[in-house]
């Protein structure tokens, strides 16, 4: 095996580990979102009726951790 062989299959095998741990701390915090949305208080639909009785108009919502604690989001458009 040549030098440049060497150097490009050692760079190859340090981006596959890098993404297989970059891979494992989205599934642990996909997790955590799955478990706190369980003991969500307010529905996303909920969330998205609350903004609508207002002027603007829904366009997205999405649930999100933030500093460990839940958190619902609801964009809106005039």
């Amino acid at each position: 095996m040549t030098k440049k062989n060497l150097i490009l299959a050692v760079a190859l095998a340090l981006a596959t580990l890098a993404n297989s741990d970059r891979s494992s701390s989205a599934q642990q915090a996909d997790q955590a979102l799955l478990r706190a949305m369980a003991n969500a208080k307010v529905t996303l639909a909920q969330g998205i009726a609350q903004v609508a009785k207002g002027p603007e108009v829904p366009t997205e919502a999405k649930y999100e951790m933030e500093d460990g604690k839940l958190m619902l989001s609801v964009y809106t458009s005039a």
